[in-house]
């Protein structure tokens, strides 16, 4: 009897200890926790994994997205970077073009000739004296006229004069006189007065008068002025009177 005692007593006892061991194990998790595996979390998208454990399952991708946006973003750096380097080198091409363009622009100046002297800067001619020597006939007496050095050194002018349909004895002839005039420096002007000396005969006939200007050292012959008139006599004398000896201020 007393031996079913002690083994009823130890059935209980160990009865107990299960019971008390199976209420340690058990766990306690209140709404709005789940218990989900062996765990007690939230699931409020309700698919069955902890909302904790897909934060951090999703953590590494957008890690991943970024690493990947941070390698986009050095690339197109450094695209740019090249791009930028081969606009220099463009950039430099370009004013190494213009330099050698703007070298034979110059070179193209320098082998242009100069330009030709307009008319009557050179040379002009201011008055021409006439008068009748016989009812027929008629003097160039006096020419004045005015040289002017335009160029940028100093020359020796030569001018040339000629008169067409001049008197020589009983022939009408060419007249030609030529006058070498001391140096002229850049810009300087020279107003010459000469005796010419010219008969002539029909003193209402049209004549040729040219004046030509050139430097005594150009080589070949290049004329600074040409002036070519066509005049008639009657038009420049101041009267229609006779002077067989010259005018009266040149007796």
């Amino acid at each position: 009897m007393r031996i079913n005692t002690i083994s009823t007593i130890i059935i209980s006892i160990t009865v107990l200890a299960l019971l008390m061991l199976a209420g340690c194990q058990q766990n306690l998790c209140y709404p709005p926790n789940e218990i989900i595996g062996n765990k007690c979390c939230v699931d409020e998208d309700g698919t069955g994994v902890c909302d904790f454990d897909e934060i951090e399952s999703e953590e590494p991708d957008e890690k991943d997205d970024t690493g990947a946006q941070d390698t986009e973003t050095q690339e197109q750096n450094e695209m740019g970077a090249d791009a930028n380097d081969d606009s220099e080198l463009e950039i430099d091409e370009k004013i190494e073009e213009v330099e050698i363009d703007d070298t034979q622009t110059i070179e193209n100046v320098e082998e242009k000739e100069p330009e030709q002297p307009t008319p009557g800067t050179y040379l002009s001619i201011d008055d021409i004296v006439m008068y009748r020597i016989s009812r027929d006939k008629g003097m160039v007496d006096v020419m004045t006229y005015t040289v002017n050095n335009l160029g940028s050194e100093t020359i020796e002018p030569v001018v040339e004069f000629s008169f067409d349909k001049g008197r020589i004895g009983e022939s009408d002839v060419k007249v030609e006189k030529e006058y070498l005039l001391s140096p002229l420096k850049p810009g300087e002007q020279r107003t010459i007065t000469k005796s010419m000396g010219v008969k002539f005969s029909g003193i209402n006939q049209t004549k040729d008068i040219k004046m030509s200007i050139y430097h005594k050292f150009s080589a070949p012959r290049k004329n600074l002025e040409v002036i070519e008139m066509k005049v008639i006599p009657i038009d420049y004398m101041e009267s229609l009177e006779i002077f067989p000896y010259g005018l009266p201020e040149y007796r």
